[in-house]
């Protein structure tokens, strides 16, 4: 049973929030040959998804394979392949702390690890129809709520603890401020319900939002 959340909602109306990600210098090492490993490095196949790569707590909060690219957009190295995730994909992840995993012929498993368990997950590959050079072949992460605090406390999702201080899934209950799109800047929205059952995990309210003075 999830133990009921500490901060108390106020206002009408539960809306999602639009995730906008922030380009990043293309000169930025997305590599980190120190970053911590995981406690078990991932001993899978990499022709298969990146998804079984991960060590989520929670449910995986995307997945997929990347489109194809021209000669001019391929990566000549693994990193380089890596980095070319980040510019066709836009994912709302770190950019940099990945760390080389494994390697297994013309495929390259990144990860990025908090307390030694993978969160994000890109498998790069060479070569490969309308991809050509090194790219993303597929990737994964799990919840925005496992993601380094360092980096979600800048990003678009306010993530919740409940009453031990455990953070709570973004798929269960998030708030941010309102969408820029439709005029509602100056609201500040709660988000519930988006996981399957979050909606009637005890303890959890009905959100809503209210528009600013």
């Amino acid at each position: 049973m999830r133990s009921r959340l500490m901060a108390v909602a106020f206002g009408v109306l539960a809306v999602a929030v639009t995730a906008v990600g922030c380009d990043e210098n293309e000169d930025t090492r997305v590599v980190d040959d120190a970053a911590s490993a995981p406690a078990t490095a991932y001993s899978g196949p990499l022709s298969d998804s990146a998804e079984r790569a991960l060590e989520c707590e929670s449910k995986v909060f995307s997945k997929g394979g990347a489109d194809r690219w021209g000669e001019g957009d391929a990566g000549a190295s693994p990193e380089e392949g890596l980095k070319l995730y980040f510019e066709i994909e836009q994912p709302d992840v770190p950019r940099t702390g990945y760390r080389e995993e494994r390697r297994e012929g013309d495929r390259v498993l990144y990860s990025l690890d908090v307390d030694g368990r993978t969160k994000v997950a890109v498998i790069v590959a060479k070569g490969g129809e309308g991809r050509p050079g090194w790219g993303p072949e597929s990737s994964a992460q799990c919840d925005p709520a496992e993601l380094p605090e360092s980096y979600t406390d800048s990003g678009p999702y306010e993530i919740w603890t409940d009453e031990r201080g455990r953070r709570v899934p973004v798929t269960e209950v998030h708030s941010g401020e309102g969408a820029e799109h439709c005029d509602w800047q100056k609201a500040h929205v709660l988000s519930t319900g988006w996981g399957r059952g979050a909606a009637s995990s005890p303890g959890i309210r009905r959100g809503c939002c209210r528009r600013g003075p």
